[in-house]
């Protein structure tokens, strides 16, 4: 998820491949909503239709869902793209062949981030044991395992996301020291400009 996320941020080309259609369109449709409140302006289709497979060559960023299908009968560049296999669990970064120098995230940012997903998506061995021996029934709506269970971490991750992206949108994680504004500065200016 979070290198997906950074692909994104980014604004790289993005294919999110599976063998299952509703599979595809539900995780796409997750990694968009993993963006909000920032808005993809890049081409976004949760399932290429047939026709339209050749916009995986597109030479602008997008977020698109294609099924393993599709691209095993034809011959893509997939060279700059990131590719989301979810039957294999797997995010692919080919190398950079373009001489450009690659901008990635910084490390602190996606270690945070990843420790929080984690943190939200891995359930404790405790839940899995009480699993075992039906302690926790599988129907049970406080369950981990159950719908709602999935639903709700799945908001909590959205959450993890939105407050990166609102950090990223007031400055809060760049790099670029420039952009970078303590908190009392930030009020400061804003005193400043209201008194004109």
């Amino acid at each position: 998820l979070v290198k997906a996320w950074e692909a994104i941020i980014l604004e790289k080309k993005v294919l999110v491949i599976s063998n299952t259609d509703s599979i595809i369109t539900a995780c796409v449709e997750f990694l968009r909503r993993m963006m909000s409140p920032l808005v993809i302006v890049n081409t976004y289709v949760p399932l290429l239709p047939l026709q339209l497979i050749e916009t995986v060559d597109a030479p602008v960023p997008y977020l698109l869902g294609s099924n393993t299908k599709m691209l095993k009968d034809n011959v893509f560049d997939l060279s700059d793209t990131v590719v989301v296999d979810l039957d294999t669990r797997s995010v692919t970064q080919n190398i950079n062949k373009s001489g450009k120098p690659e901008t990635h995230a910084s490390i602190n940012l996606i270690s945070r981030l990843t420790q929080e997903v984690n943190d939200v998506m891995v359930v404790p061995l405790g839940e899995w044991s009480q699993r075992a021996t039906n302690a926790y029934p599988t129907h049970s709506p406080c369950s981990p395992f159950s719908e709602q269970g999935y639903v709700t971490r799945g908001a909590k991750v959205l959450q993890i996301f939105r407050k990166a992206n609102l950090d990223l949108i007031s400055a809060r994680n760049c790099s670029v020291k420039a952009f970078w504004r303590r908190a009392a500065e930030t009020t400061l200016m804003n005193a400043q400009n209201a008194s004109n």
